[in-house]
């Protein structure tokens, strides 16, 4: 079960409970029919509130007060009809992509639980599966090549030393009585 994401590393817990530390690309690493070349994806984790998903929506249907929408997170064949009242006035045409928060580890459609419908695309931080390297890195990011081990890194761009302050001219110390 991965736990959280730290940069390009993953934090996972491994099935006999143990933590581990997984490198997010060879966590991530597909072959070209899209099945995991190390680890394969069993499922969702429970969560309370849900996962953000991408949503789409297929139909409209304003007389029945009701719209269908796919989540291809959770399959991307699957129609589920719901409410037209979750989504806002600019996704309400077919068509339309949008992100949503759902309980992707329900068994069932009805079980989903979609909510807080927003425009917009899904935000995804994580890299493409194909790229070799982060386009751009942050200040201070580093990023390892895995194919040759080479370490780059951005660092914060050089500014010229300011001036030193003007030193306080020093008075002569005196000596004291006990050094005496």
């Amino acid at each position: 079960m991965v736990r959280r994401v730290e940069g390009e590393w993953v934090r996972v817990v491994r099935e006999d409970g143990r933590e581990a530390r997984l490198s997010l690309d060879r966590l991530l690493a597909v072959d070209e029919p899209g099945r995991g070349v190390h680890y394969r994806y069993c499922g969702w984790h429970p969560r309370r509130r849900g996962y953000r998903a991408e949503l789409r929506v297929v139909r409209v249907m304003p007389g029945r007060g009701r719209c269908v929408v796919v989540l291809p997170e959770w399959d991307a064949g699957e129609e589920i009809e719901q409410p037209l009242g979750i989504l806002p006035g600019e996704l309400r045409q077919e068509g339309a992509v949008g992100r949503c928060i759902a309980r992707l580890s329900s068994d069932s459609s009805s079980g989903l639980d979609i909510h807080s419908c927003r425009t917009g695309r899904l935000r995804v931080t994580s890299r493409g599966r194909r790229e070799g390297h982060p386009e751009a890195l942050a200040e201070g990011q580093r990023y390892r090549r895995r194919r040759d081990g080479v370490t780059l890194r951005r660092r914060s761009p050089c500014s010229p030393p300011a001036a030193a302050p003007p030193s306080p001219p020093t008075a002569p110390i005196a000596p004291s009585s006990k050094n005496r």
